[in-house]
């Protein structure tokens, strides 16, 4: 917990997005084709989520440009939640692993505001914890990986 605590901290102070040169003399402004993008985000919550957020989602995506208004790329992200009965206690693990696009369609005046898609698998794992006196009581499994797609937009 406490390496988790010294990591979220680390994201906090750091949670920006870097633009990274792909090329030497490239093109100064918000977007452009000769760059790099490293987003590293801290959600807010979701609704993926069950109960009560135990690590809020975490996030990375890094992307390259392909044309003037186009750019691609990978995501990362993870979150944790649990749900708590009076008998017991769910908790539950996402990791999603993608693949997002983004189309910059205002990229002025030091601004570059985008839109796109992105597509990945949701990896969704729980566990079971019964409260004193409930021992027996088998809640089964929760688990449930699937394919997701998103609307994604912003501005930096």
């Amino acid at each position: 917990m406490k390496s988790f605590i010294l990591l979220l901290a680390a994201l906090l102070i750091f949670s920006t997005s870097d633009s990274i040169a792909k090329k030497k003399g490239a093109k100064s402004g918000p977007y452009n084709m000769e760059q790099a993008d490293l987003n590293i985000g801290l959600g807010l919550g979701g609704s993926a989520f069950a109960g009560d957020m135990t690590i809020p989602p975490i996030s990375a995506s890094y992307e390259v440009g392909f044309t003037d208004k186009i750019s691609g790329g990978g995501f990362l992200a993870y979150a944790g939640s649990e749900y708590k009965y009076s008998w017991g206690t769910w908790s539950y693990t996402n990791i999603i692993i993608g693949a997002r696009a983004s189309y910059h369609f205002y990229s002025k005046d030091k601004i570059d505001a985008y839109g796109g898609l992105m597509i990945g698998y949701n990896i969704v794992s729980s566990s079971w914890e019964a409260n004193s006196g409930y021992s027996d009581y088998n809640q089964g499994d929760a688990s449930s990986s699937a394919l997701i797609y998103s609307i994604i937009g912003g501005a930096r």
